[in-house]
């Protein structure tokens, strides 16, 4: 045989005998990257799920805060409420309507 072919026959060879290895090497890069990928798609979940959760507490807090301003704003009202009956009484006494 023709030295050439030799030598391509030994190359081929040589390339038969490492790529099991290349494609063994590429084959866990393939299970290493849908393993990755699976993880980031629970973590992705997890923060929509944990996005929720925030939004809930954010609805109580708000709720919770505003409480106080209502019953204010109620005392304020009766306070109101009182002072203006009085003015009004007072001043239908004042004008003789009242008993």
């Amino acid at each position: 045989m023709d030295e050439s072919i030799i030598k391509d026959l030994a190359d081929v060879q040589q390339r038969t005998h490492s790529n099991p290895r290349r494609i063994e090497v590429l084959e866990q890069g393939q299970a290493d990257l849908r393993q990755l990928v699976t993880s980031v798609a629970l973590i992705a979940q997890k923060q929509e799920q944990m996005e929720t959760g925030i939004e809930e507490i954010k609805a109580d807090v708000k709720s919770l805060t505003q409480k106080p301003a209502k019953r204010w704003e109620t005392v304020i009202e009766i306070i109101f409420k009182v002072t203006l009956t009085a003015l009004i009484t007072a001043a239908l006494i004042k004008l003789g309507i009242g008993g």
